[in-house]
């Protein structure tokens, strides 16, 4: 994904600069979209365009605050911001970095390195975003399709986002230092980025139950338990978890009514 990308700088010179470090050392990551020198051309061309990222001259001509008009007439900011400018007068970095948000208040002559910086954190940090706002869709849909109080649904926290399975097909769960591996019914694992807490007090009590420090399982996978090496439980999958002299008579009890 490259950041679509408008450049507002009134010289010939500026242009010049910002759009040769943009071509020559950010051209994966960056699309122009518009190169303007006034404000209205830029309001209309931001407006039209939708971009991510708008690099802004703060004086455009003889008007001195430029780059904040046109931030005032659009109104509504959806779009991160890199001033690129010669003041160095704190009312406008002050502007710049309190009222809009600037990621970044670079002077002139521009830092190659400054600019690669810049355009690599707004690419990750618009990335991020997406990614999020994808996965808010996909909850949606799938709330839509299957509602999530369903109690055979549960959503499984997992890198980079989350996997939705049966609570009938979750045979065990093992502690794994901040994560927690889960056993499938399928024979696959899930490692989820909760650790064996969290879904202690978020699975189905009746079914789920602690046996140690480091299990929670299934009843209704058990197929075995031996007293055997201070007690083992045998559950579907070949499967096993050791249990704790704590939870003894509390698993038990359930196989004793």
């Amino acid at each position: 994904m490259k950041l679509k990308t408008v450049v507002v700088e009134d010289e010939i010179l500026g242009q010049d600069v910002i759009l040769s470090i943009l071509k020559n050392y950010c051209d994966q990551d960056i699309e122009i979209v518009g190169v303007t020198t006034t404000v209205e051309d830029s309001v209309n061309v931001i407006r039209n365009t939708r971009p991510h990222l708008v690099f802004l001259d703060i004086r455009l001509g003889t008007n001195d605050q430029g780059a904040f008009d046109i931030l005032k007439t659009l109104g509504s900011i959806n779009f991160k911001i890199v001033f690129t400018t010669s003041s160095i007068e704190s009312s406008n970095i002050l502007v710049a970095v309190n009222k809009y948000g600037a990621k970044k208040y670079l002077l002139k002559p521009l830092e190659i390195d400054e600019v690669i910086d810049v355009v690599a954190s707004i690419k990750n940090e618009v990335f991020s975003q997406s990614v999020n706002d994808e996965l808010i869709q996909l909850k949606e849909m799938i709330q839509t399709i299957r509602p999530v109080d369903s109690p055979n649904l549960i959503q499984l926290p997992v890198r980079n986002g989350f996997q939705c399975i049966n609570s009938e097909d979750l045979i065990m769960l093992r502690s794994n230092s901040n994560s927690t591996i889960l056993f499938l019914a399928s024979g696959e694992t899930v490692t989820s980025t909760k650790n064996l807490h969290h879904f202690e007090t978020t699975l189905p009590a009746h079914r789920f139950i602690r046996v140690s420090k480091s299990h929670i399982i299934n009843l209704d996978h058990v197929t075995r338990y031996t007293i055997e090496d201070g007690g083992t439980i045998f559950l579907s999958q070949n499967c096993s978890a050791a249990i704790s002299a704590k939870y003894r008579t509390y698993f038990m009890s359930f196989f004793n009514k």
